[in-house]
């Protein structure tokens, strides 16, 4: 893979002071050290989640955060 770190800190520094704007590292929502589980490939090259991986990180994002914050969410019920 590309270097990582160094493409998170770049998008990290050009939208940290946009209002409303929040960075997520996916990087937090995936294996470390596997491409793939459950036999699912995570990645269809060096950079890009295959469609099993973006939804394991979907899933795996949602079990520990929100994009809304609580009284957002309950005005779209």
């Amino acid at each position: 893979m590309g270097n990582i770190e160094k493409s998170n800190q770049a998008v990290f520094d050009l939208v940290k002071d946009i209002p409303n704007v929040h960075w997520v590292d996916a990087q937090k929502y995936l294996p470390k050290n596997t491409v793939e589980i459950h036999g699912h490939y995570l990645y269809s090259d060096q950079d890009h989640l295959t469609e099993f991986g973006s939804y394991y990180m979907g899933r795996e994002f949602h079990k520990h955060e929100s994009l809304l914050k609580h009284s957002h969410g309950n005005a779209l019920k």
